[in-house]
């Protein structure tokens, strides 16, 4: 195929595509579920599952095993049951007022911990004749929301004298993903001590129990052994809470990652020595060498601050990214290496026998792993493997 003709071809290919390997997204739901002790599994699919498209992702999660869906908006609530998803979907935080009737409408059951607000829910399961099933969310070191752990019983007793549901207790972890902290044990304590404060009071309470998250279940496994269930987001999707956090601790099985991205050379040129590239020309030529553009750019969601560092994967090699990214395409610097027009290329991801890890583009972002992946935009069409999942088709 002549030069031309690759040009001809690649021109009506795709920018770029995500893929999501939905079998690997249900080997971590089931990993998570049954490895070191069953504990159910609460699939947190908000901000679009982490970048990974939400209804799929909760289809393939639920299929696996989970139990419920966790989500941040009442929209992202509303989306799922548009899909006719008709599984429980837990609200992890309290909606803005007007939204409460919309959510109840919806069977979600929502994270709760003002007191004012319990009137707002009983108002609004008497206008629309659905309960209100709310989980006690007690603070107790995240310091984002949630009640006070003496403030229990109070809000308990006012949710039990306006006919709300609480069918679940839960808190949040600040730090379960850094080893040798004492906060998670202390956070747990003071949880575990406001339930029993409650049950005192309330005999006939038995919520269902869920305090972990990600790292707490790769973690603090023994820790959070006596919960019901946990809410696990970032794992799910085969990313680590912290770097090092794969498995369980002495387990060998690991998470596996469920996303890549991929897109295709779509121009070369030969530059000197000392050619500067792109805008603000901040990247020097070290040597003659090829310079190939990719079609995909900021604009899709490739973080402009990974050009310094960032590398990509052309026939299984790792290659620096030349200059800063632009919009819509960004430039690699590949040297001597004859690569021509309609290259694979892999921006996270396999390749031969290396790979592009989320955690990798967190160390040359100087940033968490949660950030890339939710910074990716709907311009680069996402593609579900394996092929009969995907919704597209």
């Amino acid at each position: 195929m002549t030069a031309d003709s690759k040009r001809h071809t690649t021109a009506t290919q795709r920018r770029g595509e995500v893929r999501i390997d939905l079998s690997a997204l249900a080997a971590n739901v089931d990993l998570l579920t049954h490895g070191r002790g069953d504990l159910d599994v609460i699939a947190v699919v908000k901000a679009n599952a982490y970048g990974h498209g939400a209804v799929p992702c909760a289809i393939a999660a639920l299929d696996a095993g989970a139990v419920a869906l966790g989500v941040a908006t009442v929209e992202e609530a509303v989306e799922l049951r548009h899909a006719q998803i008709d599984a429980r979907i837990l609200l992890l935080s309290e909606p803005p007022i007007d939204q409460i009737r919309t959510a109840l409408d919806a069977d979600v059951e929502i994270a709760a911990y003002s007191i004012p607000r319990l009137d707002d829910f009983a108002a609004a399961s008497e206008l629309t004749g659905r309960p209100a099933k709310l989980h006690a969310h007690i603070d107790t070191g995240m310091h984002r929301v949630g009640m006070r752990p003496d403030d229990l019983v109070d809000w308990l007793g006012q949710a039990r004298r306006l006919g709300i549901q609480v069918p679940g207790a839960m808190t949040h972890f600040a730090v379960a993903d850094e080893p040798g902290r004492s906060l998670t044990s202390e956070q747990h304590r003071d949880f575990i001590s406001a339930l029993r404060q409650a049950s005192v009071a309330f005999p006939d309470w038995r919520p269902t129990v869920h305090t972990g998250n990600s790292a707490a279940r790769l973690r603090h496994t023994d820790l959070i052994a006596g919960d019901d269930m946990v809410r696990c987001g970032i794992a799910v999707y085969g990313i680590e809470p912290a770097p090092g956090i794969t498995s369980f601790t002495g387990d060998g099985r690991e998470l596996r990652p469920v996303m890549s991205i991929h897109t295709n050379v779509s121009w070369t040129s030969q530059r000197q020595a000392g050619d500067r590239i792109s805008y603000g020309q901040r990247y020097g030529m070290p040597t003659a060498g090829r310079v190939v553009t990719l079609p995909v750019g900021y604009g899709d969601g490739l973080p402009r601050e990974v050009g310094p560092t960032g590398q990509v994967l052309i026939g299984g090699r790792r290659f620096p990214y030349a200059g800063s990214i632009t919009m819509d395409q960004c430039m690699i610097d590949v040297g001597d290496e004859d690569i021509d027009i309609g290259e694979p290329v892999v921006l996270l991801g396999s390749q031969g026998q290396d790979r592009i890890t989320v955690t990798d583009w967190a160390r040359w972002l100087g940033t968490i792993a949660y950030e890339p992946v939710t910074r990716l935009s709907s311009r680069l069409p996402r593609r579900y493997l394996p092929a009969e999942a995907d919704p597209t088709r």
